[in-house]
């Protein structure tokens, strides 16, 4: 009954593990940038705006509510998420994670990223 005991227990703590802050450092011709994916948002944020107290512009928007007049369309291959980048007047950069995949990021004026595809995902 112990074993069995253990063994219940052990698995617990594995799956908490999945859990936990998921961060990377993704890379760029010039930036290297350590981001977490924040679940609450459904996408990778800058590290330092997860931490308690810490207000960085990243966050803000997501604190707000984001408003687009219309969504826009990718048109012969771009990116919707970045266009949304564009029109928030946000610079929109690409950079790789460690399995080197490409992923756009919109960085607001304090250096803070957050993931393009988030933005798309919760634009209201």
């Amino acid at each position: 009954m112990n074993v069995l005991k253990l063994s219940f227990l052990f698995l617990i703590s594995l799956s908490n593990g999945a859990f936990a802050a998921n961060c990377e450092t993704f890379q760029g011709y010039q930036l290297k940038e350590k981001l977490c994916w924040n679940q609450s948002i459904r996408g990778w944020i800058t590290a330092s705006c997860l931490d308690e107290g810490q207000t960085c512009q990243a966050k803000k928007l997501f604190l707000s509510k984001i408003k687009m007049p219309t969504r826009p369309l990718g048109i012969n291959g771009q990116n919707p998420a970045a266009l949304i980048c564009h029109q928030l007047k946000l610079e929109v950069l690409i950079l790789k994670d460690s399995h080197n995949q490409e992923q756009s990021f919109c960085r607001f004026k304090d250096q803070s990223m957050i993931d393009a595809n988030a933005i798309e995902r919760n634009v209201k």
